[in-house]
């Protein structure tokens, strides 16, 4: 539990600081909702949609935590992504955005994927070598971060600047640590959702908590 609990406190803190001068377009987590069912449509800030494929999305705490995770579970393959979207509240144009998420990948887990949509305009791989692999490119990868314990996943996106662009950041926890600046495309101007899944050729199971997308005022 312990290894969970230890990022609550510098996550609250980044949440609080990313709030400042800032609209809140995402807030996921599932505190108020009940143990082993899937994560509620209607979020504290827009909503969220499941896709259990011969997995399943449900709420969980892991290790006893006394917060409440979302768990996505894979344990077949070849098989459909197991998956869960979260949407903004509204569509808020271009904008500078910043994405925090708490993530907990126990050791043995496949490669677990974050995306930015819609379309997909970044794509980030969490792989087995326990570093970051960008848009599918097997040789442009970043950082290192840590199997059975939390940390945070940081993404600030820009899309004022021409061409946009975003900087990527592993933090907290022991052993999440590098970032990465990268350029997006023309898409990223329509950002608007985020998700998590596993894909077809991997298994294993992940927790996340605090998905969190404010944009500055």
């Amino acid at each position: 539990m312990n290894r969970i609990l230890m990022v609550a406190a510098p996550l609250m803190l980044l949440m609080t600081l990313a709030g400042c001068g800032s609209t809140t377009v995402l807030l996921a987590n599932f505190n108020a909702e009940p143990l082993g069912g899937p994560p509620a449509f209607a979020q504290a800030t827009g909503t969220v949609e499941t896709r259990s494929a011969a997995g399943s999305v449900l709420v969980s705490n892991p290790s006893g935590s006394s917060t409440k995770w979302a768990q996505i579970s894979h344990p077949t393959r070849p098989s459909r992504q197991t998956m869960l979207r979260a949407r903004f509240d509204s569509f808020h144009g271009t904008g500078k955005y910043s994405l925090l998420v708490a993530v907990f990948f126990p050791s043995g887990t496949g490669a677990v994927t974050l995306q930015l949509e819609p379309p997909e305009f970044l794509h980030l791989d969490f792989m087995p070598q326990n570093n970051v692999r960008i848009n599918d490119n097997n040789a442009d990868r970043v950082g290192t971060f840590p199997r059975d314990q939390s940390f945070v996943v940081s993404i600030q996106v820009d899309t004022t600047a021409s061409p946009p662009k975003a900087t990527i950041s592993l933090l907290g926890g022991s052993g999440a640590s590098g970032s990465r600046d990268v350029t997006l495309p023309s898409l990223a101007t329509q950002f608007g959702a985020v998700r998590l899944w596993m894909g077809f050729q991997w298994t294993g199971s992940f927790f996340f908590d605090d998905l969190l997308v404010t944009r500055s005022n």
